[in-house]
């Protein structure tokens, strides 16, 4: 998705979809920290590669998407010079329905698309109280964001609602 530096925006000419495909599955996929057995992960990616503009996807900065098997309780990995995004999608999304792991798949790339890596760019006024993660400015900007991309946001669960409104949740039926 990258241009190289000798190449103008003028001198580009339009990828089949195939093609767009396996350029981004090289970039973010085939890094050796994405794992295989993340299915739908996968299949949200490719969804994710053909939503997304060009434009955004060339203004992502160096990324690692770091997607382990499911099989993985941990893991140990070298640490860049701060130069690289680092994201991180759980094992625990391919218990999710697809059109979730969609969704958060392209809610976290909406983040880094955003600038909320960046020192600060998260942090609220104290004057700004939010009792539930999802009511955050940033996390309702990248919603927002993803949802532009043509990814609805997931209903929540009877569980999360009564978490977001405060409901104690073990009294809660999902």
């Amino acid at each position: 998705m990258k241009q190289d530096a000798g190449v103008s925006s003028a001198n580009t000419f339009a990828v089949s979809d195939e093609e767009r495909w396996w350029t981004f599955r090289y970039e973010y996929i085939e890094t050796g920290w994405f794992d295989y057995d993340r299915y739908k992960t996968i299949q949200a990616m490719q969804k994710l590669c053909y939503r997304v503009p060009d434009d955004v996807l060339d203004d992502l900065p160096n990324l690692t998407v770091f997607a382990p098997s499911t099989a993985i309780l941990g893991h140990v990995m070298p640490s860049g010079a701060g130069n690289c995004v680092f994201l991180y999608l759980a094992p625990s999304l391919e218990r999710k329905s697809q059109a979730e792991v969609d969704f958060t798949v392209a809610h976290e790339f909406a983040h880094v698309v955003l600038g909320h890596y960046k020192p600060g760019a998260t942090t609220l006024p104290a004057e700004c109280m939010v009792s539930y993660h999802g009511d955050a400015p940033s996390e309702r900007a990248a919603d927002s964001l993803a949802e532009s991309w043509g990814f609805p946001r997931p209903r929540l669960k009877a569980k999360d609602r009564a978490i977001k409104s405060g409901i104690q949740s073990d009294r809660v039926n999902e």
